[in-house]
């Protein structure tokens, strides 16, 4: 039985130099992709973790909140419109890893980012604001300069 390679009419320099031009658009190709999804997963786990500080930093604020709820339950159902107000002893009542700064203004608690939070959102403000479900008050999270994806799901 002949050799395979028999068959084949020998490679010319210009079929070597094709054949190599193909492999390394084949690899150049490849490596894009790889580079790609390499970007794109970092970009996602960079999201989930700004998330994830964001969290932290609304959980600083729940002894705001019992003060801000019941400051309203003691006087009539008005909002305090000042930390001191609420009771709360200083202007920036709550502190914590990524937060710098918190505040009351006419009810609503305003956190500003800071610490050790991701710089994309680094003085950036996450807004609770409180209404009434029957007799409860909830909150609402809200904030008006960090993009909608870097919000938690219960900021949305």
């Amino acid at each position: 039985m002949s050799d395979p390679d028999s068959l084949l009419p020998p490679a010319t320099p210009a079929v070597r130099r094709l054949r190599f031009l193909v492999l390394v658009t084949v690899l150049a190709i490849v490596a894009a992709l790889l580079v790609g999804f390499f970007l794109h997963r970092r970009n996602v786990d960079r999201a989930h973790e700004i998330r994830t500080q964001i969290s932290e930093a609304i959980a600083t604020a729940d002894g705001m909140r019992s003060a801000v709820a019941l400051y309203r339950a003691r006087n009539g159902g008005a909002w305090p419109y000042s930390n001191t107000q609420a009771g709360l002893l200083a202007l920036s009542a709550v502190s914590g890893k990524y937060v710098d700064n918190t505040h009351i203004e006419n009810g609503r608690i305003v956190i500003t980012l800071g610490g050790d939070i991701a710089r994309a959102v680094r003085g950036k403000h996450i807004v609770l604001t409180p209404y009434l479900a029957g007799a409860l008050v909830l909150w609402h999270c809200g904030s008006s300069d960090i993009e909608k994806d870097l919000l938690p799901d219960s900021c949305k």
